[in-house]
């Protein structure tokens, strides 16, 4: 059998399907990897989930025996550029160009990375030459519209989305970056009703409403939100409003500043006050893959009714670093906080997430956080003198029947504090409903046990709905 194995081989190898083998031992190796498909077919479907490195390793067998195929340089190209290796997939893209300059596919690739690079004007450029050699192809369209879009050119991406829509109606990729498009320039409009409760017997329900539009001015894009929320215990209840006015400013080229000011209501039998509250926040692309936001807030603790008659307000700055590469998210953050009862903290934390796969998207990762509290106070939230965990997740998003998106994520881990240690998990589903191009219906459930957000540390449960609609 082995014989007639390594006879099968030679025969690939003479016919240039891969190379010779130096040696029978050689020749027995690659036979293992001919018998798991050692093939362009096989090497799409290993980089579809994420073996870059594997596919990789075929693609390239295979165009050293044939350097000028066309579909193996643009499968090659097409994989590098999943893998983060952008300049390399450049380079072969122009390779196929420069051979094929009609040749659309090739165009549209190069164009995508230049779009992923930061390179807007010239992706631009190149996915219209694909567009001109193939001006029905929907994938190129869609790619327009979204470096358009990122290029802070939102008028035209929609355009170009409109005329892919109009040929292909239910085409997914183009109602999902319209939905988004729509959503970030305005007007769109939505509600939210939350329910939640934990095992202190807390109880909170909140009901929210906010509006989304740039008024005309290039470069900004306002939001107006309402919440008002009514936190009861047993014995006593009381309620807090939040007016909030925003807005996400462009900043050279790709960075937003969004500056905050929120008028605040309490009301309790023991505290009625209204004041004025603020927040700034910065975000920045450094590098490549790289980015940075930078925090600062100030805003009351309104999650319980003892919280809200207490009045206790945290003065917030935070930093955070995220790195993509291959597949990857690396990141790091730091905050520092200080408390109206005169209590501080600070948070370190880091994580490490990775993409398994695109479609469904399924994302895995762990993340370490310490915490640290300068006093015991007993105002009514979770303040031990320090508090240090670790958990893993994994996150699953994807779309059914078009129209019906999904997101699940399930943590599991450990949380260690006044030298006791304790599991924690959490879980949380969501599904929307588009219902139309211009309305959609969300519903969330959230629930965990030993988490921070509970003042007890015990158990903790959300229900929220919602309605939004794009004008």
């Amino acid at each position: 059998m082995k014989i007639k194995g390594i006879k099968i081989l030679y025969a690939a190898a003479a016919l240039g399907l891969m190379p010779f083998p130096a040696s029978a031992a050689e020749g027995q190796e690659v036979e293992a990897t001919v018998a798991v498909g050692e093939s362009l077919t096989s090497a799409d479907a290993l980089a579809k989930a994420g073996e870059y490195d594997r596919a990789i390793v075929i693609i390239e067998r295979f165009l050293a025996r044939n350097p000028a195929n066309t579909e193996g340089q643009l499968l090659y190209a097409r994989t590098l550029s999943w893998k983060g290796e952008y300049e390399k997939a450049i380079e072969v893209y122009g390779e196929v160009i420069q051979r094929e300059p009609r040749n659309a596919e090739a165009h549209a690739g190069y164009a995508r990375v230049l779009s992923w690079k930061g390179e807007y004007g010239r992706s631009v450029e190149a996915y219209r030459r694909s567009l001109d050699i193939a001006p029905g192809s929907s994938d190129a369209r869609t790619g327009l519209a979204r470096t358009l879009w990122w290029k802070g050119e939102a008028d035209g991406a929609l355009k170009e989305l409109s005329a892919v829509l109009s040929k292909e109606p239910g085409n997914g990729e183009a109602l999902a970056l319209e939905r988004r498009l729509r959503q970030d320039r305005g007007p769109s409009a939505k509600a939210v009703y939350l329910n939640a409760s934990d095992s202190d017997r807390n109880r909170i329900e909140s009901y929210q409403a906010s509006f989304t539009d740039t008024f005309g001015i290039p470069g900004h894009r306002f939001e107006f939100a309402y919440k008002r929320f009514e936190s009861s215990l047993p014995d006593r209840s009381a309620t807090a409003s939040f007016l909030d006015l925003k807005d996400s400013i462009k900043v050279m080229g790709r960075a937003v500043l969004t500056p905050r000011i929120s008028l605040v209501s309490l009301d309790s039998s023991t505290n009625d006050t209204v004041y004025l509250t603020e927040g700034l926040s910065f975000n920045m692309p450094l590098a490549k893959g790289t980015a940075m936001t930078a925090v600062y807030s100030r805003y009351p603790l309104a999650d319980t009714a003892r919280l809200i008659e207490n009045n206790i307000r945290v003065r917030e700055a935070a930093l955070a670093l995220t790195h993509e590469a291959r597949g990857a998210t690396v990141s790091a953050s730091a905050l520092s906080a200080s408390y109206s009862d005169g209590n501080s903290r600070y948070d370190l934390a880091a994580g490490l997430a990775a993409a398994l796969f695109k479609e469904p998207r399924v994302v895995v990762g762990v993340v370490s956080e310490y915490r640290d509290f300068s006093g015991r106070t007993l105002s009514g939230y979770f303040n031990p003198p320090n508090i240090f965990s670790n958990r893993v997740y994994a996150d699953a998003s994807g779309r059914v029947w078009q129209k019906l998106v999904y997101r699940a994520k399930a943590a599991l881990g450990t949380q260690s504090y006044e030298g006791k240690s304790e599991y924690a998990t959490s879980f949380q589903a969501g599904l929307e409903w588009e219902a139309s191009r211009d309305l959609s219906f969300e519903a969330l459930y959230k629930y965990s046990r030993s988490a921070l957000e509970s003042a007890s540390g015990f158990r903790f449960e959300e229900f929220r709905a919602g309605v939004n609609y794009l004008f």
